[in-house]
């Protein structure tokens, strides 16, 4: 299955308020949505509730002959160094970064 096989829309289902179909060669994959107002209020429920429908039996048909890659995630997150320096009110940013970044005792 590639990536353009896979077509998206709205359901046409009335008990959504919102949602989201996934279809291949007009067969649904998948539908998730938000439940209606409408619905809500039939069985007396006070806050928003999401549906999902996943066909498993046909997505694993149509990904068989994919393969899957992946790589390890890196143990330690990726961090960026930051350096403050505390100088007289002298000195100039210029002189700073004339300096030679290899030489040591600069200071």
């Amino acid at each position: 299955m590639q990536s353009g096989d896979l077509q998206t829309g709205e359901s046409n289902k009335k008990y959504f308020s919102e949602s989201v179909t996934y279809l291949s060669e007009n067969k649904l994959i998948a539908e998730a949505g938000k439940i209606s107002g409408e619905y809500l209020v039939k069985f007396d429920i006070g806050q928003d509730v999401y549906y999902a429908n996943i066909d498993w039996d046909l997505l694993l048909k149509l990904i068989k002959n994919n393969t899957v890659s992946y790589r390890e995630l890196p143990k330690y997150p990726w961090v960026r160094r930051d350096l403050a320096l505390l100088l007289d009110k002298e000195v100039k940013f210029g002189q700073i970064r004339k300096l030679p970044s290899g030489q040591k005792n600069i200071f």
